[in-house]
């Protein structure tokens, strides 16, 4: 049983099977030992992926000075390491050699480019004499070798051309350590190891070893199960990305609800219930909850009222305020005060989209969208995958398990699942956790109707879209709705859902004019609809649009000619000043 205490809701005891839910630089260090240098090194990765590399030809570029990491290497001599890339390449290398410490610069110029960078190491050791040292490349790069004695030896190499990197490493006198430094490993041929910028070192034979791009291979596009495109996600090591199926959970009409996974399934209840929360907490007073009502004449079907989002101090409410009112009339409040929007605080953003009011935790990267109607909650995997639970189910790809009760036991059906959710409201005496579940709903009356709303998701108004979403799930929603609750609202509610479904995929649908004015959108004499419009409208105090993504989203924008003031005035002007 899940508890948590906050102003609102309060809690009360329940069986085990149900859950209580209360609502209220990089850094360089050189260090030494008694005849033996280490040196650490922590670089500063760039992402790379197979599309920006050219292998085999590897470019390595140092923003700033660092130093190459040297695994598993000691000596108490002078110990050099020459990466030569690209065609042309102009390389300087001064090797000098000092009494107690030895310094080896190396400064690189890449051809027309003009890009240069500069790799600086310092070892510091006691006072010893140094063996020549010899550096070997192969492929056409011509090849040299100088001896450092005491003062300094410079040696210069001009137009490089390499297509690998080869070096060899020559040290001569023991490489055993003293202290608490352990003796170097061994490396055998074909062991790697990283460097930084995206490449390894791969070990060829003896002290010769070569440098690489790390090749990234394109890994399988998946099928997410919830029927949405996957998403390309940066691997931790900054260089490689794979593919993940975002958390993305719907509910609309009266009302029907698509899990993460993208099971459907209809549900009645009356009362306040989990959406989501979390299995293992990570996060602080986390979870996002519904509250239907029950909204025909005869009470056998619910309609969302509110949407609640909870995180950490702050406790969101997105409330419909007159359910008959065309278009919807929403409140948004934090910790039961009214706020204008957009609001920015303790890590939560509350902005306009289109008919929407969106509630963004981008320290989450999730956000979570309601319009009276219908919402949407996206999550992303790599956070929340395998740790959800709730009436969207748990969030990984496997629709199997998306009916979880809270003790962690699957239910036959997700409406008898959803009963389990409920959470203490006392605006709503009546709803306990572990009362007797609500019924499923009712099967579809007979001799009902076809509705000519519905048919436009099968049809041709939204054949752009089958493609990327199937709408059958919708259609079905649709043809319950138009049953069970002859209104226009609720058959809307399906199409609606649907197409920001699509517009969340980059398919943008201009539906509402297809449905003879029942399914029309009224806005302010001083805007005009539009069915594809910005994320986030650009104003006065914007120079430019601040969402860069091809999605689109419906609603009531400034005319063309004209711009809204800002974010928090309302006001469509032809000229700023």
């Amino acid at each position: 049983t899940a508890s948590t205490s906050t102003p609102t809701p309060t809690p009360s005891g329940t069986p085990s099977s149900t859950a209580t839910t209360t609502m209220p630089p990089s850094s360089t260090t050189t260090s030494t030992t008694s005849r033996t240098t280490t040196v650490r090194s922590t670089p500063t990765p760039t992402p790379t992926t197979a599309s920006t590399l050219s292998p085999p030809t590897i470019i390595t570029v140092h923003p700033r000075p660092t130093t190459l990491p040297i695994s598993n290497w000691t000596s108490p001599h002078s110990t050099t390491i020459v990466t030569e890339t690209g065609s042309p390449m102009t390389t300087t290398a001064i090797h000098s050699t000092l009494t107690g410490s030895t310094a080896i610069t190396t400064t690189t110029t890449l051809g027309p480019s003009s890009l240069e960078s500069t790799a600086s190491t310092t070892l510091s050791q006691p006072s010893v004499s140094t063996s020549p040292v010899s550096v070997t490349t192969s492929g056409t790069t011509p090849t040299e070798s100088f001896t450092t004695t005491s003062g300094t030896t410079s040696s210069n190499f001009t137009t490089i051309t390499a297509t690998t990197t080869t070096s060899k490493i020559v040290s001569s006198g023991s490489t055993s350590t003293s202290g608490s430094t352990a003796t170097s490993s061994a490396v055998t041929p074909g062991e790697s190891w990283w460097l930084c910028n995206c490449t390894m070192a791969i070990c060829v034979h003896d002290d010769v070893f070569k440098i690489v791009p790390v090749i990234c291979k394109p890994p399988p596009k998946p099928t997410c199960a919830n029927g949405l495109s996957p998403v390309q996600v940066i691997d931790k090591d900054g260089c490689c990305w794979h593919w993940e199926c975002d958390c993305y959970c719907t509910g609309w009409g009266d009302p029907h609800y698509m899990t993460f996974d993208g099971l459907y399934y209809s549900y009645q209840g009356n009362c306040t219930y989990v959406l989501v929360e979390e299995i293992n907490k990570t996060v602080d007073n986390f979870g996002v909850y519904i509250d239907n009502y029950h909204c025909d004449t005869r009470d056998a079907v619910s309609c969302p009222r509110t949407l609640i989002v909870r995180h950490e101090t702050q406790e969101v409410r997105i409330a419909t305020v007159k359910p008959n009112a065309i278009p919807l009339q929403v409140e948004v409040t934090v910790n039961k005060q009214a706020v204008a929007l957009p609001y920015k605080k303790f890590g939560l953003n509350i902005y306009d989209s289109g008919i929407n009011r969106v509630v963004e935790i981008p320290e989450l990267k999730m956000n979570v969208t309601y319009n009276g109607l219908s919402f949407s909650i996206r999550m992303p995997y790599s956070l929340f995958g395998n740790n959800t639970y709730g009436q969207c189910g748990t969030c990984n790809n496997n629709t199997a398990d998306d009916c979880m009760l809270p003790n962690g036991n699957i239910a036959e059906n997700c409406e008898t699942m959803a009963d389990h959710w409920q959470v203490v409201d006392p605006s709503k005496p009546q709803c306990s956790p572990g009362l007797i579940p609500t019924k499923a709903p009712s099967i579809i009356p007979e001799n009902c109707k076809e509705s000519a709303i519905c048919k436009l998701l099968l049809g041709s108004v939204f054949e752009p879209c089958h493609g990327v979403v199937r709408p059958e799930k919708y259609y079905a929603a649709c043809f319950f709705d138009s049953c069970a609750v002859p209104d226009s609202d609720l058959e809307c509610s399906s199409l609606q859902i649907y197409a920001a479904t699509c517009a969340d995929q980059s398919v943008c649908i201009d539906w509402r004019s297809h449905t003879n004015g029942v399914c029309s959108y009224k806005c302010p004499s001083d805007k005009e609809y539009r069915a594809c419009g910005p994320i986030k409208e650009i104003t006065c105090k914007s120079s430019e649009q601040n969402e860069t993504s091809t999605k689109q989203v419906e609603g009531c924008f400034c005319p063309n000619g004209t711009m809204l003031y800002d974010s928090g005035v309302d006001v469509c002007v032809k000229t700023c000043g």
